[in-house]
């Protein structure tokens, strides 16, 4: 899992150590391992994230990234 943009609910220490305990990997860069990526905040913003843009790039040449919110990462939690 990879975040962007500011997290409302935690820090990205604390996400990432959630993340670990369910056995998952917290990253800081996307590459054709990430198998989400966690859009932090309302991401309204007009300017796309560099995390983001690399992430459709994979997408678009055929890799299965799942771009998510921060209320959908909590639920996958559980």
């Amino acid at each position: 899992m990879v975040f962007t943009g500011k997290l409302e609910g935690f820090s990205r220490k604390q996400a990432a150590e959630m993340v670990a305990a369910k056995g998952g990997e917290s990253l800081n860069n996307i590459s054709v391992d990430t198998d989400y990526i966690i859009l932090g905040g309302s991401n309204a913003s007009v300017r796309k994230s560099s995390k983001l843009v690399q992430a459709e790039k994979l997408m678009n040449a055929g890799y299965k990234i799942e771009i998510i919110s921060e209320k959908v990462f909590m639920k996958l939690l559980g």
